[in-house]
């Protein structure tokens, strides 16, 4: 298949893609936890699975009930919540859906204090390699709690926090990323190990210096990218970026 390069243009089409591929990059590496598959009989790998999906599509109504509704109803959001976490209690989450999941909720339930000592108690479990992963959406809660109280300084803060830690993530592996930049394969580019290093680099520098600013901090891999790369990751981020968490 040819792929067409067109002038790039951002659509909430191209944000909900970017969303799905770095979850899928965070998390297609990680080792599961709860109930291991491969400690299971088949009888029982299907009624896990069945379970997962049970979970997952019964919090996602009531979290579907909860945005569709005016005036909102906190309840809904209690309701996913609770399913959530037993979900992960019994051992039920793949891929960490379930604690991707709660941490959305308590997000928009602007929890971010409890959002944080979440956050610290998944340290046990592996993701990407080595990149930062935790430490990133640790000062993300942060600066998110800072934009809800209008702290403009304090969310300052936090995102300068997060753009140096993955820049210096970036500057260990700078000659392997410069390399994957210049592929012109949208299959390599999304599945990259540096993907989520490149996307969130680009969409936090973006969020922190505006989008004309961030041009001159990125222009070391901006200049590196093939016209599909560029695609990839040289988008500005959402002005409501910081009233949700999206994986990253």
């Amino acid at each position: 298949m040819e792929f067409e390069v067109k002038p790039f243009i951002y659509t909430t089409k191209m944000k909900e893609l970017l969303q799905i591929l770095l979850l899928t990059v965070a998390f297609t590496g990680c080792q599961n936890h709860g109930v291991k598959k491969a400690d299971l009989s088949s009888a029982d790998s299907v009624l896990v699975d069945s379970l997962f999906k049970n979970y997952k599509e019964e919090s996602s109504q009531y979290i579907f009930m909860y945005q569709t509704t005016s005036p909102k109803h906190k309840e809904y959001l209690d309701s996913a919540l609770y399913l959530v976490e037993e979900a992960i209690e019994k051992g039920y989450s793949k891929l960490y859906y379930f604690e991707l999941g709660k941490l959305g909720i308590l997000a928009e339930m602007g929890e971010y204090d409890k959002a944080v000592e979440y956050v610290y108690s998944l340290n046990k479990y592996e993701y990407i390699k080595d990149y930062p992963y935790l430490i990133v959406i640790k000062n993300r809660f942060k600066a998110m709690q800072c934009h809800a109280k209008n702290d403009k300084e304090g969310e300052k803060k936090y995102l300068h926090k997060i753009v140096s830690i993955i820049k210096t993530y970036i500057d260990n592996h700078k000659k392997e990323i410069l390399e994957y930049l210049q592929s012109d394969d949208p299959q390599k580019l999304s599945k990259g190990d540096y993907m989520m290093a490149v996307a969130t680099y680009c969409h936090y520098t973006m969020l922190l210096y505006g989008e004309e600013k961030a041009q001159k901090e990125l222009e070391e891999l901006s200049s590196a990218m093939s016209s599909i790369a560029k695609q990839f990751f040289m988008f500005p981020p959402n002005e409501d970026d910081l009233k949700g968490f999206y994986g990253y």
